[in-house]
């Protein structure tokens, strides 16, 4: 497919996702949006050398502006917010990007290839409009449901259901990237798209610092953000599969369980990490007056 056709077919795809946002269907959106992802990255895998070199000199990695003004149901808030940087982390990541947070503000610039950003763009404000509109939904049900059962209700129901969102979204990148293909090509384009944007992120000497995540749990909400992450389409999106070390608890470190499908008594008790083992998926936790439990990386939040 020729570059010209490939920017006709992405303008009108990109067209109707749009106007599925415009009209509230996150989910016909979402569909649009991976289409328009699986054929970037279908077009970046199968180019030739000569078509790859010209991708990358024609498309330098940079700064990705966020205009919030085109997204008139997200409001800016005048904080930085946890669950938004962590999604807007994930989906980046997905898509070949990085993210980068400004102090008392929760605007997201991303750093990447255009085209790449762009999607990003796309899917990060398509899921964080869904979120806040389910999560705010589901916490009014729940209040409902509470009175009506004549039953106290829980703090926390909303924090713990965005948290569990977006932890459930990303276990789910995870367990599409065990999918991807071995063909040594494309994991070498991959690797090549994370160093172009790895050395750009590098001018940035100052890091954000990190926030604190709320310390009320509601196991409701955690199951029900768990279930809404669960019926997101993510398929067909560019996981780069890259886990640095910020992603693992050294040993020593306190957690919180923030979900335990065979436990479920255990969600919100904190431990220490006694053992970081070789796959992310394999810590040993010491829980406050229980025991030893195994546990996935993404079933845990650092305590404060």
């Amino acid at each position: 497919m020729t570059d010209s056709k490939l920017i006709d077919k992405l303008t009108k795809i990109k067209n109707m996702a749009e106007g599925a946002k415009a009209i509230g269907s996150e989910q016909e959106a979402q569909a649009f949006a991976e289409l328009l992802q699986k054929m970037l990255l279908d077009h970046k895998l199968h180019m030739s050398d000569i078509e790859f070199a010209a991708m990358e000199r024609d498309q330098p990695v940079t700064k990705h502006f966020i205009d919030y003004n085109k997204y008139p149901g997200i409001k800016v808030k005048l904080k930085r917010v946890l669950w938004i940087e962590k999604l807007a982390g994930i989906v980046a990541e997905a898509h070949f990007c990085r993210i980068l947070v400004y102090p008392n503000s929760s605007v997201i610039t991303l750093v990447g290839r255009p085209d790449d950003c762009a999607v990003a763009e796309f899917m990060f404000m398509t899921l964080q409009r869904a979120a806040a509109r389910m999560s705010k939904t589901a916490a009014y049900q729940y209040l409902l449901k509470c009175k009506r059962e004549g039953v106290p209700v829980g703090h926390g129901f909303r924090d713990s259901w965005l948290e569990a969102f977006v932890v459930r979204l990303a276990q789910r990148y995870l367990e599409e990237l065990k999918g991807r293909s071995s063909d040594d090509q494309a994991l070498m384009r991959i690797k090549k798209s994370q160093d172009a944007v790895d050395e750009f992120m590098n001018q940035f000497k100052r890091k954000a610092s990190s926030l604190s995540a709320s310390r009320k749990f509601n196991p409701e909400g955690v199951r029900q953000g768990r279930d809404a992450a669960n019926k997101i389409h993510l398929k067909a999106n560019g996981i780069t599969g890259k886990e640095t070390a910020a992603l693992r608890f050294p040993e020593g470190t306190r957690v919180r369980v923030v979900y335990c499908d065979q436990e479920p008594a255990l969600m919100g008790k904190t431990g220490r990490i006694v053992s970081n083992g070789s796959s992310r998926a394999d810590y040993v936790v010491y829980i406050d007056n229980v025991g030893e439990r195994h546990f996935s990386h993404l079933d845990l939040q650092e305590a404060q």
